[in-house]
């Protein structure tokens, strides 16, 4: 029946063409014929609108209707009847419709007006019946129509909040992968920060050493100069050697000292460096299983919280130089005023 208009619109125009062959002065079946013709020709045009907006008068009485159109019957009785059944499809659709009736609706609600006397019953129970009874039957239709959309709606709810639940479910094992991955992530740039670290300080050691071993051939140079060139020379009655210059062996006493006590500096940068690369490569080592370290840790912090501080503590401590031994400033000041109080002393 939702195409019921539509699929009859062709000879719905072939009947009112008959209807209006009938048309004579001065009997009372000509204003029914008008009307009814008048009416078809509205449904004709817009077939698809009844069949929407008279849905309820399609499903009562399109039968009837349908076998009085393609029957093209032009007797009284089914011109009473269509003239009826189009008064419900016009009151139906207008009830339906935001606006007020207009010809040829109007003309077929002044017809049957409510009320009004009538030469027969029948026409007396269709003006109350489309009064009367069609707004209540379409408001119920109306109401049935919202209680299946609510119901439609509340099934639809139920639906998307399963689907949402199973979105929320996917989205939440993704968000801890997400979480897992990060941790991970966290501990490669963790360990690559350790590497870029151990890279840096290999040069460094690189560095440090070729610095002591130059200021160690910087030491031996002055010492090797006075022996094999001539700063110390040998007594006749071969007593040993004896140095030329009290200020000269000053000088290069002086000289010495200071060249050790750099050499010693270099030195301690050169162990230092490598207790650092110790540090660092330890680091690594633990970076191998930071990630089971990290799991293993929740489950023994819910015990005991300090029972893996140590851990952490070489982790996350930072890279120190051992300097307990490093040289003051004043240490090289002090050798020189050792060492020249025995001179003076002699």
């Amino acid at each position: 029946m939702a195409m019921f208009f539509e699929e009859i619109s062709t000879d719905i125009e072939s009947y009112c063409q008959k209807l209006e062959t009938l048309f004579k002065k001065n009997e009372p079946v000509n204003e029914r014929v008008a009307l009814c013709a008048g009416m078809l020709r509205k449904i004709a045009a817009a077939p698809k609108e009844f069949d929407k907006s008279a849905r309820l008068n399609i499903k009562w009485i399109g039968d009837e209707l349908r076998l009085i159109i393609l029957d093209k019957k032009v007797d009284d009785v089914a011109l009473h009847d269509l003239c009826q059944y189009l008064s419900r499809i016009a009151r139906e659709s207008n009830l339906r419709s935001p606006y007020k009736a207009k010809s040829p609706e109007l003309e077929l609600f002044e017809f049957f007006d409510y009320g009004k006397e009538f030469n027969n019953l029948s026409d007396k129970e269709n003006s109350d019946f489309i009064w009367a009874s069609m707004p209540k039957y379409i408001a119920t239709d109306y109401l049935e129509y919202i209680s299946e959309k609510e119901s439609s709606f509340s099934s639809a709810k139920a639906d998307w909040e399963a689907e949402l639940l199973g979105y929320k479910k996917t989205i939440d094992s993704y968000v801890s992968v997400l979480k897992e991955q990060r941790g991970k992530f966290n501990f490669v740039h963790l360990s690559k920060a350790f590497h870029e670290m151990h890279s840096e300080k290999k040069g460094e050691l690189r560095y440090a050493f070729f610095s002591m071993v130059l200021l160690g051939v910087v030491v031996i140079i002055p010492l090797a100069y006075q022996f094999l060139v001539g700063g110390l020379v040998a007594t006749d009655d071969g007593s040993g050697f004896s140095y030329v210059e009290t200020g000269k062996i000053l000088s290069l006493l002086g000289l010495e000292v200071a060249l050790l006590y750099f050499f010693r500096i270099a030195l301690k940068n050169y162990y230092s460096v490598k207790a650092q690369l110790l540090q660092l490569e330890l680091r690594l080592s633990l970076c191998g299983f930071i990630e089971s370290y990290a799991d293993f840790a929740k489950s023994r912090k819910t015990k005991d919280v300090d029972s893996l501080s140590k851990f952490e503590s070489i982790i996350f401590s930072g890279i120190t130089p051992d300097e307990s031994n490093v040289p003051s400033t004043f240490d090289g000041v002090d050798q020189l005023l050792k060492i020249a109080k025995e001179i003076r002393a002699k």
